[in-house]
């Protein structure tokens, strides 16, 4: 979501991950604080591929040489892209 509310970039990842940390550096800095200072971050998938893909995007927020991987894991559930329509 951009800031006024509005979904950004449906069906890319790596611009609804630009947004998202965008929304992220805006919340931080309102508090005095940077990517520095985050401790931990989890990310939610249902397209595991394109995220991978993505990754690289993280670099754009992150220091690369401070920033730890992060352990990967995977949901395998029966969501469908009209769930949250019911």
């Amino acid at each position: 979501m951009d800031a006024s509310g509005r979904l950004v970039s449906a069906g890319d990842m790596a611009g609804q991950m630009r947004a998202a940390y965008a929304n992220i550096r805006r919340t931080l800095a309102a508090h005095g604080a940077d990517f520095d200072e985050v401790v931990k971050e989890t990310i939610y998938t249902t397209d595991m591929v394109a995220l991978l893909k993505s990754s690289d995007v993280r670099f754009e927020f992150y220091d690369k040489e401070r920033l730890r991987p992060s352990p990967g894991s995977r949901f395998s559930g029966s969501w469908t892209p009209d769930f949250w329509s019911k």
